[in-house]
């Protein structure tokens, strides 16, 4: 396949997931859950289409371990991911902070940043011929949908919290 050919269709997925993106952002395709409370209890209680997603952005995040020697993202998207779990599960089993799903969603936002910045910074080195490539593709979709969603539900936690 011509690099003309791959450009397009990258260019046709991102729009499509941008266009996905502002769809459920702006409907309630999926109501919310930022004031809910974000335990074990909440987790297991998830729709199994979630579950599975959140499943799959786990492979992909943790697949990262195979690229960090050679390139800057994994390392963030590793970093990141850790991050954001270890500061869930210390506000999760400390109680030094009302737990809820739109805060979590703003930790993913925070911890996820870095490692999207740095997707942007090194894009010369995603070649989709290459499984770095994919994996890097694959992150950017998972992080196309998931901060859309995110932007939405943190937005409305940090609007109840501030009245």
């Amino acid at each position: 396949m011509d690099e003309g050919n791959t450009m397009r269709r990258a260019l046709l997925l991102t729009i499509a997931v941008l266009l996905w993106g502002v769809f459920a952002a702006t409907t309630n395709v999926h109501s919310s859950m930022a004031l809910d409370d974000w335990n074990m209890d909440a987790r297991n209680a998830l729709p199994t289409y979630i579950k599975i997603w959140l499943a799959s952005m786990l492979v992909a995040h943790l697949s990262s371990v195979f690229f960090v020697r050679k390139h800057k993202p994994a390392r963030w998207v590793l970093g990141g991911f850790l991050l954001s779990h270890l500061w869930v599960a210390y506000a999760e089993y400390s109680d030094a902070i009302d737990l809820k799903a739109g805060l979590v969603s703003f930790g993913h936002i925070v911890f996820w940043l870095p490692a999207i910045i740095s997707f942007y910074r090194n894009r010369a080195d995603i070649k989709l011929s290459s499984a770095y490539g994919i994996w890097a593709c694959i992150m950017f979709f998972y992080y196309a949908v998931s901060l859309t969603i995110d932007v939405r539900e943190a937005t409305i936690y940090f609007r109840h919290v501030t009245g």
